[in-house]
């Protein structure tokens, strides 16, 4: 059957030249005739029309191959056969004449059946999301990023420690086997209660202030020798007195854990614990190396792991890592992070800083910290000395002097007894016998001897005189040597104060990023792919309003398409495809922004 050649052919220049990036009417053949229409370079069916063209071969077009370097694109119409538009990319020119110019082409696919699909379920590689889906922790596919590079977001650090109204962020525990009642002279011994679910067996007694502390601890050093009562002192968190209900430090310095005012006690004592909230990263503003270059994220998945991640450390070389898309929300807790801080005043202090709502409650995956600073005291050694001694002393000063006293006085009075009646009788002799020669010599004899005795008598008690005083000297030289003994050091010294001088005595938050560099290609390259998606899902690719990127596995696609060139058309979709949907912003990545009229 003969007929009036009457195909229109379109030549055109348009910005794309393959399937990497195409345009997407939406099934609107009308609208899409009309783009490739305001795109024309020369409308060959002015002159005269063609015979039937087909899909992919050649045509020939009286215009010298100069004249269309610009013609890349063709569309045309065999009008005898219906009305649709056929669109085809121009793959090369062939010179034949100077006025006749070969135009080989081949079909574009997708512009010529984009209207005839239907796409079903298939295997998503890839694809951009809608913006509602886009919340931190919804979209967790590995990416395959391989050597990040991490740095600090320092604005963003968050110290787990409580100070109390004066700064201090350490309590001093004095724990002793007895201890003063105040100012009383009272000493008592340790009230019977259990501390922390363990029963007490000695006095923890905490203090915050200086001054105060050092008062207390003079009574047992200074004031009654009793430094050895005190077993240990250290300190702990002074948050193992906060209450988080009250809000205050619920401990009254001088007074033992467990022992109201009123000296009464109570049967358990038990550490305060502590809840830090701390809200997740969601915004992030980085400048690269002291430059104005400011970028913040686009897509929420650079808030997740391994882009983004949760360090907790003690601060002591153990830390451990968290994903902040795991910390789940709660009606209480909000969006923040928790964490829980754990404390114990009984030796050896410990600190134990765990998750509390991490993948619904982590009480195990947690970190520890010890080795808070103990202090040592000293012992004054002649303090001491007296103390321990004093009845000694007292009794060592007094009895030799009272028993030399009695001793000389009774020899005395027994040699002056003796003599006087010695010579008493020697009187009665020389009465009786009146004056011999011989009893004038025997009475002489027994004066003589009496007196000797009477020497003896006092050279002893002389001798029994500086003995005493050699002792009291003596006594007195040990007091002395006593006096000058040197101060004697007592309980455990550790050189963790280091950190508490930093104020690092604690646990730490701290929220890491990879560097500039590789956070902005990260955020401009999930931009232009979408993210991982690696699920059976509907195929769609209106998710955003500018443009939708998505790729796929053995896509299932029908529609009344001829079969190579659906074959054609399931391949762009399993190599991947960025579809515009604006004609004004195709290839403007700038104008990036989700299917709403929020940019991103």
């Amino acid at each position: 059957m003969t007929f009036t050649p009457d195909s229109k052919v379109r030549l055109c220049s348009v910005p794309f030249s393959d399937y990497t990036n195409v345009l997407s009417f939406k099934k609107n053949d009308g609208a899409r005739a009309n783009y490739f229409i305001s795109k024309t370079v020369y409308n060959l069916t002015d002159v005269n029309g063609y015979s039937y063209v087909k899909g992919s071969g050649a045509i020939r077009v009286n215009k010298s191959k100069d004249s269309l370097y610009n013609v890349n694109y063709m569309m045309y119409r065999n009008d005898h056969f219906g009305s649709k538009w056929f669109y085809a990319f121009v793959d090369s020119l062939e010179y034949i004449n100077a006025n006749v110019t070969e135009i080989r082409f081949s079909t574009d696919v997708w512009q010529t059946w984009e209207s005839a699909l239907n796409f079903h379920e298939s295997f998503i590689v890839r694809q951009h999301i809608p913006k509602g889906e886009d919340t931190i922790g919804a979209n967790l596919q590995p990416e395959g990023f391989t050597n990040l590079k991490y740095v600090e977001e320092k604005l963003l650090r968050n110290d787990l420690v409580k100070y109390h109204s004066s700064d201090k962020s350490l309590a001093i525990i004095v724990c002793c086997t007895e201890y003063p009642d105040g100012d009383s002279g009272v000493w008592r011994k340790p009230p019977k209660c259990l501390i922390d679910e363990v029963q007490g067996t000695l006095a923890y007694i905490p203090f915050i202030s200086t001054n105060t502390f050092f008062k207390f601890l003079s009574k047992f050093i200074n004031e009654s020798g009793k430094s050895e009562s005190i077993v240990n002192i250290f300190t702990c968190p002074i948050e193992c007195f906060y209450d988080q209900t009250s809000g205050i430090f619920n401990f009254k310095e001088g007074t033992p854990l467990g022992v109201s005012p009123n000296v009464s006690v109570s049967d358990v004592w038990e550490t305060n614990w502590i809840r830090y909230r701390i809200p997740k990263m969601n915004k992030i503003n980085i400048g690269t190396h002291g430059t104005n270059v400011n970028h913040y994220a686009r897509n929420n998945k650079m808030y997740t792991f391994p882009f983004t991640k949760v360090i907790l450390t003690n601060n002591s070389g153990s830390s451990l890592t968290f994903r902040q898309e795991f910390f789940d929300g709660t009606p209480t807790e909000g969006e923040d992070i928790v964490f829980d801080v754990r404390n114990t005043v009984l030796q050896p202090v410990t600190s134990y800083c765990h998750p509390a709502n991490y993948r619904e409650g982590d009480y195990v995956n947690g970190l520890s910290l010890t080795n808070y600073p103990m202090l040592p005291w000293y012992t004054d050694t002649y303090s001491r000395w007296l103390t321990l001694n004093q009845n000694t002393l007292k009794y060592q000063q007094l009895t030799p002097i009272i028993n030399a006293g009695v001793n000389n006085f009774n020899n005395i009075v027994s040699s002056l007894t003796g003599g006087a009646g010695n010579y008493a009788g020697a009187g009665t002799q020389m009465d009786s016998a009146r004056t011999t020669q011989g009893q004038f010599n025997a009475i002489g004899g027994a004066i003589g001897n009496r007196i000797a005795s009477l020497g003896t008598q006092i050279n002893n008690t002389v001798n029994n005189l500086v003995s005493t005083g050699e002792q009291i000297w003596s006594f007195y030289a040990k007091k002395a040597d006593m006096e000058l003994q040197p101060n004697l050091s007592a309980g455990n010294y550790n050189a963790n104060n280091i950190l508490q001088m930093n104020q690092k005595l604690n646990f730490r938050v701290m929220f890491q990023r990879v560097c500039f560099e590789q956070f902005k290609q990260i955020d401009n390259y999930f931009d232009k792919f979408g993210y991982a998606i690696n699920d059976f899902k509907a195929v769609n690719y209106n998710n955003r309003s500018n443009f939708d990127y998505i790729e796929t596995s053995q896509v299932v696609i029908d529609g009344d398409v001829p079969e190579d060139d659906m074959d054609t058309i399931k391949n762009i979709f399993n190599s991947g495809v960025r579809i515009w949907h604006d004609t004004s912003t195709f290839l403007n990545y700038s104008a990036y922004k989700y299917n709403t009229s929020n940019k991103k």
